[in-house]
């Protein structure tokens, strides 16, 4: 799924605004909870153990005061002889001592051995059987006890006991109890309020509600399990403290010992944590404000500042995809936008600039491939005739090969004449007439083959001419071949440069970069098409330089053909000189006849020789022919390739036209 720079943009604005004061408001709403919390413990904590204090202190003070009137004498007495008197002044004694202590002390109460009353503050003669209170039970074993919250027998109100041993001697005879109504120590804990709906209740050691907001609780139930487990952990001195839940209200409660009992003051969590959620719940509101707000000014600063520059810069790239290099980017401010934008018009400026190359490359390319045909159709034609010249000459040499074979054929006979001669020199002078036609007939065919070889000598220098005339067009077109070779490789650095140019742009330049990537193609096909004409070219250039050395050579050998063809000619007038003399010197042809048939030999050792370097002219001549049939084939070869290269110039040069500059 595509998301826009705008979302990505307001997305990373409403990160930026709502983590910082996520985690701030989150750190405040954590150090508020906190101070709270201690404080609200630390508050509990005093309140418990003033509380607590309190009761010990009401208690201590009213076991100071049993323990001193469990030494009076009228009550010692009272128990020892329960005589009217004795009983009189131990009421009035017990009922001195309950005025001065009326706000902490309900009812004073003797007993008897037995644990029955015998007297207390509101009558000498009560009848109220105590013996099976677990108090009256430990005072009568010798020590000092504090009942559990109880229901007086005496008054009917909730209270609590305190019993001593009254003792005559060593010998205990009694106890001296004194009641305390309970309220007057839950008024300790009942005057304690926490916040709207803290309280504080007292229970006994297992848990069980001496006291607690609801009455109905009093007595009759015990603490939940999990206040239970706390108040078995309570220790003098030391409170507890910790969360429990109670009807899916989450609470905290500080327990503290006092005495018997265990004094809890429970806050609801939510209740003193009302200023804490307070202030979470103004961050979160001044938050989501704060978010709304830098949203809508994000929402404004992204879309002109940002998204629509590049929106515009967007449809700008698209236009120079589709070719137009004449669009530019407004500078009109100073940021990063602004050097996207100079960056932007420059890549337009390179781009424009590399084309213009690219299509001036391509016209000169196409100028070159032109002249290229051009000068390949010149050679072509300068090709076919050397190749016709080179057919002239073979075929001339073909006819001096048969007129040397002739002119060896005559030579023969002219030898055999001459041995004939020596043996009948009579018949010298019958004969020489017919000799001396012989000769003059040889004579002419040695005309005719000076006449040829002139001929070939000629067809020769032509021929010579004809290839070092072909040898510097052959290396004018290897020139216009490093011109195409440079020219490709021009064309190839321009497209490598317009491809870079093109990934630069990155998406828009796309296409720009397909046309670069044909461009590079067909540079570098351009580039193998005109190495295979220079291999062409040099080779053809090798087969003109030997032809030319061939030609330099049947030359040679034409020219030593007419000298030697010129000297048969002297030694043919010789022989017609010498047969008119002949006749007139009979004698002195035996005398010459061996020299003549050495001569004989000679000449048609030479005659010989001149035909083998025919024959070898000839072969030359195959030989040029040939290399001129190779050598056309390569220039046909080359014009094709011309064609090609000027046919790629021109989809180069269309490529590139479709660019506006």
């Amino acid at each position: 799924m595509k998301i826009s720079l705008k979302i990505k943009l307001m997305i990373a604005f409403f990160c930026m605004i709502t983590i910082p004061m996520g985690v701030l408001g989150g750190i405040s709403y954590e150090m508020s909870s906190k101070s709270i919390q201690a404080s609200v413990q630390q508050q509990l904590d005093e309140q418990a153990l003033s509380t607590g204090n309190l009761i010990n202190d009401k208690i201590d003070s009213l076991k100071r005061t049993l323990e001193v009137a469990s030494l009076n004498g009228d009550i010692n007495n009272a128990l020892k002889n329960l005589s009217p008197e004795n009983k009189e002044k131990a009421y009035n004694y017990i009922k001195t001592v309950q005025d001065k202590n009326k706000d902490n002390m309900e009812v004073l109460i003797i007993t008897d051995i037995a644990g029955d009353e015998v007297i207390n503050n509101q009558s000498i003669e009560p009848d109220v059987d105590l013996s099976d209170r677990a108090y009256i039970k430990e005072a009568l074993s010798g020590e000092e006890t504090v009942s559990d919250v109880l229901i007086s027998r005496t008054t009917g109100n909730e209270g609590i006991s305190i019993a001593y041993p009254i003792k005559d001697g060593d010998k205990i005879i009694g106890t001296l109890v004194g009641s305390i109504n309970f309220e007057s120590i839950s008024n300790y804990a009942s005057k304690i309020k926490i916040g709207q709906t803290g309280y504080a209740f007292i229970t006994d050691k297992n848990g069980l509600y001496d006291y607690h907001p609801d009455k109905s609780k009093i007595l009759k139930e015990s603490a939940s399990n999990d206040l239970i487990s706390m108040i078995n952990q309570v220790k003098d001195g030391k409170a507890v403290d910790g969360f429990y839940n109670s009807d899916n209200v989450k609470k905290y409660v500080v327990f503290q010992s006092a005495d018997k009992w265990i004094i809890g003051l429970t806050a609801d969590y939510n209740d003193y944590m009302s200023p804490a959620l307070s202030i979470r719940n103004y961050t979160i509101g001044i938050m989501l404000i704060s978010i709304i707000l830098a949203m809508l000014l994000a929402y404004l600063y992204s879309t002109k500042g940002i998204i629509n520059p590049i929106n515009k810069l967007e449809a700008l790239m698209k236009l120079a995809g589709e070719g137009d290099l004449t669009v530019k980017a407004k500078v009109d401010r100073n940021d990063e936008i602004a050097e996207l934008e100079k960056s932007f018009n420059n890549m337009i400026g390179h781009q424009d600039h590399i084309v213009r190359n690219v299509l001036e490359a391509s016209e000169q390319l196409t100028a070159a491939s032109e002249e290229m045909a051009s000068s390949s159709e010149e050679i072509s034609a300068t090709t076919e005739e050397i190749t016709a010249t080179i057919n002239q000459v073979a075929e001339d040499a073909e006819k001096q090969n048969a007129s040397i074979v002739e002119i060896s054929t005559v030579l023969v006979q002219l030898s055999s004449l001459v041995q004939l001669a020596q043996n009948r020199a009579e018949a010298t002078t019958s004969n020489a007439t017919n000799t001396m036609n012989v000769a003059e007939f040889g004579r002419g065919k040695v005309e005719e083959t000076v006449k040829a070889m002139n001929v070939i000598n000629s067809g020769s220098q032509e021929t010579a001419e004809a290839l070092e005339a072909l040898n510097g067009l052959s290396a004018k077109v290897d020139g216009i071949v490093n011109t195409i070779n440079d020219i490709a490789g021009q064309t190839s650095l321009l497209a490598l440069n317009a491809s870079i140019e093109a990934a630069r742009a990155g998406e828009h330049g796309k296409g720009f970069s397909v046309v670069a990537e044909e461009v590079r193609k067909l540079s570098e096909e351009t580039n193998d098409r005109a190495k295979e004409i220079a291999t062409l070219v040099s080779e053809m250039i090798k087969q003109t330089q030997n032809a030319v050395s061939s030609m330099g050579r049947a030359k040679a050998e034409v020219d030593n053909g007419v000298r030697i063809v010129s000297e048969t000619d002297k030694a043919f007038v010789d022989i017609r000189n010498a047969i008119e003399k002949i006749v007139k010197h009979v004698g002195e042809i035996l005398e010459i006849t061996s020299d003549e048939v050495a001569s004989s030999d000679k000449v048609v050792k030479l005659i010989n020789e001149i035909a083998t370097v025919t024959e070898s002219n000839t072969e030359n001549c195959e030989n040029v022919s040939s290399a001129s049939e190779e050598q056309a084939n390569a220039i046909n070869n080359f014009t094709a390739t011309a064609q090609e290269t000027s046919a790629m110039s021109e989809e180069l040069t269309k490529l590139v036209e479709r660019f506006k500059l």
